[in-house]
């Protein structure tokens, strides 16, 4: 049994309830005008803060990881890194030593984001806290209305979210799938699955995206280079072998990739800013 199992296996003395009453009560007034702790109060959910062991915590003590996810009784410590993705800089854990320790704040704050994604994503409480004012209060035009919005549309907050990482990632990594000499149908599928990607975000109007000009030109250009490139390749599919080919050998021949890098990379310059205009500036 590790330390921390024996001293909450201890706990039962009059004197550690006093102490941990007292810490309840400080726990209270600490986090009384925090935006997840507000949310909490008005859907009269403050009193599961301190269920389980959180109440073992104490003031001027910091935790470890796998202390933190015994005591918030989490499956394991992925369930942390996965709130990290998102609301690190909320949670605020000290990294000064190397390693992540928490003190009964971040503790307090893990325990508050944990209850609410049961009806919240995410990147939907990041936007609530980016809607507060400094110290922790909401502005007077994101009251209840806003936060019954942002509590409907949390989905679609997450789907932008993972949308823009997933083109990130699909854009990034496209050179690289041509350069690996992937078969044009393979090619093909995965720009399909970029563009329906894209269309999903265009269809869901999402407010972030009505509210953010730049994001929805930027998306339509992801939007249309996914789809030049998808035409490049067909063109060049069709091309003759001869034109496509290169000879590896005295009896084998391969995809020129470097002359069909360049066929999609002109065709995509020579096209884009016609579509560009026709979408974005009709």
């Amino acid at each position: 049994m590790s330390q921390f199992d024996s001293d909450r296996v201890s706990i039962v003395t009059p004197d550690e309830r006093e102490r941990r009453e007292q810490m309840r009560e400080r726990i209270s007034v600490v986090f009384q005008e925090d935006t997840l702790y507000r949310l909490l109060e008005d859907k009269g959910w403050t009193d599961r803060i301190f269920e389980g062991e959180l109440l073992s915590l104490k003031e001027g003590e910091s935790y470890n990881t796998e202390n933190t996810v015994e005591i918030l009784d989490l499956k394991g410590q992925q369930d942390i890194r996965n709130v990290f993705r998102v609301l690190k800089h909320y949670v605020r854990p000290d990294e000064s030593t190397g390693h992540h320790r928490f003190d009964y704040k971040a503790i307090v704050r893990l325990r508050m984001i944990f209850l609410l994604k049961k009806d919240y994503t995410l990147p939907s409480l990041e936007k609530v806290l980016t809607l507060t004012k400094p110290g922790g209060t909401v502005n007077q035009d994101t009251n209840e209305a806003v936060l019954q919005a942002l509590e409907e549309n949390g989905r679609k907050f997450d789907l932008v979210a993972q949308f823009i990482k997933q083109l990130a990632e699909n854009l990034g990594t496209q050179n690289k799938m041509l350069e690996l000499q992937s078969k044009d149908d393979v090619l093909k599928n995965k720009i399909d699955e970029q563009i329906q990607l894209i269309k999903e975000i265009a269809a869901a109007r999402d407010p972030v995206l009505e509210r953010n000009n730049d994001l929805t030109k930027w998306i339509t250009r992801c939007r249309i280079e996914s789809e030049l490139t998808k035409e490049a390749i067909d063109l060049w599919s069709k091309k003759p072998a001869k034109e496509r080919k290169i000879k590896t050998g005295l009896f084998q021949s391969s995809e020129d990739i470097n002359k069909r890098d360049s066929f999609i990379q002109e065709y995509k310059s020579k096209h884009i800013e016609d579509r560009l205009r026709n979408e974005i500036m009709p």
